[in-house]
């Protein structure tokens, strides 16, 4: 509810309208960084066990091989040919 809306006050009102429930922007805001705070911690004692190697295998067959690739989209690394001939 938080992340789509403006501020914890306007937060505060939809809650107030929509779910009937009373309660202040202040404390909106508060439960929404402790949440953050505990998915954070979450995420970092994630990582640790993976790095670790203590996370289970979630996939019944995993490939041998994983291949990653990206598109060099509008990255320059040729001279161009008129740079070429003054420069050359």
């Amino acid at each position: 509810m938080v992340a789509e809306t403006r501020s914890f006050e306007r937060a505060a009102a939809v809650l107030e309208k929509v779910g009937e429930v009373p309660i202040s922007g202040r404390h909106v805001g508060r439960v929404a960084q402790q949440c953050g705070r505990d998915l954070a911690e979450a995420q970092q004692a994630r990582a640790e066990a993976h790095r670790q190697g203590k996370l289970p295998v979630e996939v019944a067959n995993p490939p041998q091989l994983a291949v990653v690739e990206f598109d060099g989209g509008r990255i320059r690394t040729r001279l161009s040919l008129s740079r070429q001939r003054r420069d050359g």
